[in-house]
């Protein structure tokens, strides 16, 4: 959860930033995590004109290495927990919030949620080498799906494939 926060958590995030803002590539990209029992599922979306397909697949995969190689810096990991802690209170004042987070323990065997203030405590322990360490567990191209609605030319299928010699497609 706490990497797709770092990937995709407003406009200063990490994909956001980069592929919207530097390169231009798309108006809005967004991602997120699944977690279960025995699997974990990370999904990365966004809508882009078949001719920068490629360009946004490469700056996209090359963003998550990144984050798998490289520590995040202190002041963006101080943004990100500020952002978590507010949600994580919002969430907690909610009736819906609590039972939503009730529900996902129960199903998943994980324990009850903890208290707001417990959250804040492991969020101040998160650092940028646990970051860095979760980025490289989850991020596995040789276990990787492509999935692309609309006219992917043979071409570009072979120009990903090249581009990441491991992308499944």
């Amino acid at each position: 959860m706490f990497l797709s926060r770092v990937l995709d958590d407003g406009i200063s995030s990490r994909l956001q930033r980069t592929v919207c803002e530097r390169r231009g590539l798309l108006y809005d990209i967004s991602c997120g995590a699944e977690a279960f029992t025995d699997v974990g599922l990370f999904d990365v979306q966004f809508s882009v004109s078949t001719e920068k397909l490629v360009e946004v697949v490469e700056v996209v995969t090359a963003e998550l290495r990144l984050l798998s190689t490289e520590l995040v810096g202190a002041d963006e990991l101080g943004i990100i927990r500020d952002r978590f802690r507010r949600d994580v209170y919002a969430t907690g004042e909610s009736s819906r919030g609590m039972a939503t987070l009730m529900a996902e323990a129960f199903l998943l065997r994980l324990p009850l949620p903890l208290e707001p203030r417990d959250y804040d405590a492991r969020i101040s322990e998160l650092t940028a080498e646990a970051v860095r360490e979760e980025a490289a567990r989850a991020f596995h191209f040789d276990r990787c799906a492509f999935v692309a609605k609309g006219d992917v030319s043979p071409a570009q299928r072979r120009a990903l494939v090249i581009a990441d010699n491991q992308l499944a497609i």
